[in-house]
């Protein structure tokens, strides 16, 4: 059983995502600042031919990258497609990334539309389906159910909420997200430059609408404002997420029953400790992160294969769930307590592996080093826990600062 928390924290929206009773996911949300998923008409500045790349404005002087590698066309704001482009073209973009420390927000030319159930994916042809769906019999249903929806401008990835959801609303959500795909072409062409033509719902909603629907038992809200928005977004975007809206009204604060603040310290902190006495040590660099596996309190000096062997199994699925807990992205190597036996070693990783495919966020088992080094790549979307912490501290002790400075607010009128 899963539940959703939402509360406050720092000035910020906090979600917290707990299965079976410990939390898997933490993020934070600038209410009114998010640009992640909206479309623009954007202004290219400058062309980077030597990677392959461009600098396009989207207004207010925001430079965002804009890689060439993906195969694709332009959608210009004369309502043409083109394989090229120049400096001073004005082109649709939608923001793909959130800037990251030196970073910029990356864009991208192949716009997505995202449900509660599908995404269509325009310049992206063809059915994808979940990884989450085992189910062979039903994703050769769903391709034949969907094929005729789609066209040589856009494809369709069928979400893991799609399996529990009768076929009819997954269709007429899918038809929406063509409307919405046809609206943006047409607004391109009459809308000046840097206007926002599609603008996605706040991103804690979008968390919401991506949660599997299966075992989720309830979406806990302790601010009634936030409670008040929540319920008419959810009814119209999500009805079956919107009966599962719970406000949280109990003398008891929610963040003292669920822990929020140690959950959060253990979520920041270096050293993970195991049930079964060992400890991970988990150390973020620029270039990557390091996850070093350590047997801690055992006695190693009996069966010490067997001791290490039960490590190394607790410590894959810890390392795997604290992967998406910090929301820890790019390249991730973990070191395991060496193992002698091939099979052992085979069972830790396939294990790992199992583990990571729960992640929402690709997240990929590359290999194994001579050194029985284990590699993870996790896509970047947005920035690590940590970081987002920190901004949030940092902005809220600006404002408190400028509070205690200025008691008697701002904009009285009187002349400096």
């Amino acid at each position: 059983m899963r539940k959703l928390l939402i509360t406050r924290r720092s000035g910020r929206i906090l979600t917290g995502l707990w299965e079976e009773d410990r939390p898997v996911s933490f993020q934070l949300y600038e209410e009114s600042s998010n640009r992640l998923g909206n479309i623009y008409v954007g202004q290219v500045k400058k062309i980077l031919k030597n990677i392959q790349s461009a600098f396009v404005d989207i207004g207010n002087g925001c430079l965002c990258y804009l890689s060439f590698t993906e195969p694709g066309l332009f959608y210009r704001s004369d309502g043409s497609f083109v394989e090229k482009i120049r400096e001073g073209d004005e082109i649709v973009v939608q923001v793909c990334k959130e800037a990251m420390k030196t970073k910029a927000p990356g864009v991208t030319s192949a716009w997505s539309f995202a449900g509660e159930y599908a995404v269509l994916t325009v310049q992206k042809t063809g059915i994808g389906i979940s990884a989450q769906i085992p189910d062979q019999t039903w994703r050769e249903e769903a391709k034949n159910v969907f094929s005729d929806l789609l066209s040589e401008e856009f494809g369709l990835i069928l979400r893991t909420n799609a399996y529990t959801a009768d076929f009819v609303k997954v269709r007429q959500e899918t038809v929406s997200l063509i409307e919405q795909y046809r609206e943006v072409k047409k607004k391109a062409v009459t809308r000046t430059c840097f206007s926002c033509l599609y603008r996605t719902p706040e991103a804690y909603v979008s968390e919401i609408l991506g949660i599997r629907e299966d075992g989720l038992e309830k979406i806990l809200v302790d601010d009634k404002e936030l409670f008040g928005h929540l319920s008419e977004v959810l009814s119209s975007l999500s009805p079956q997420k919107a009966r599962k809206l719970v406000y949280y009204e109990d003398d008891y604060p929610m963040s003292k029953l669920f822990s929020l603040e140690t959950e959060l310290e253990k979520a920041l902190g270096k050293t993970v400790w195991l049930k079964s006495g060992g400890h991970l040590v988990i150390e973020p660099t620029e270039a990557l992160t390091v996850i070093d596996v350590n047997s801690g309190r055992n006695d190693v000096k009996k069966k010490p294969e067997e001791t290490f062997l039960k490590i190394n199994r607790e410590a894959a699925k810890e390392a795997a769930r604290q992967i998406r807990l910090r929301n820890l992205s790019g390249i991730i190597v973990i070191d395991f307590i060496n193992l002698k036996s091939r099979e052992n070693r085979d069972l830790v990783y396939g294990e790992l592996e199992q583990a990571c495919r729960k992640d929402p966020v690709k997240t990929t088992v590359v290999d194994r080093t001579g050194l029985e080094l284990v590699e993870i790549t996790r896509k970047k979307i947005r920035r690590p826990l940590h970081e987002q912490i920190r901004d949030a501290e940092s902005a809220k002790g600006r404002a408190d600062t400028l509070r205690d400075e200025c008691p008697g607010g701002f904009g009285n009128g009187k002349k400096a």
